[in-house]
């Protein structure tokens, strides 16, 4: 009943921002967790339109913390990122 976890250095994250989006695609990850700065970071690194298939429908909870959270940081994820997600939208707002 274990779940499986998935570590990225993050030294090869910083080179490779979409190493993540492959990571959830792979092992079709549920949750990350995330500071504030990765956020916005992914969208200046990751080209749109992203060129490689990742599928990010299964991704159903990204915990941003470790440092003030932003709607900016947010919303531009959101926006670059949900055609990956099946239509659905990553982030729910409450």
């Amino acid at each position: 009943m274990g779940q499986l976890s998935v570590h990225l250095s993050p030294a090869n994250w910083v080179a490779r921002p979409e190493l993540l989006l492959a990571a959830v695609t792979t092992y079709q990850g549920g949750v990350t967790f995330l500071p504030n700065f990765a956020l916005s970071f992914m969208v200046r690194r990751i080209a749109y339109p992203i060129p490689a298939p990742y599928d990010l429908s299964r991704l159903h909870t990204i915990i941003v913390g470790a440092e003030l959270v932003t709607y900016a940081s947010l919303a531009s994820f959101q926006q670059h990122f949900t055609a990956h997600a099946g239509g659905e939208a990553l982030i729910r707002w409450h």
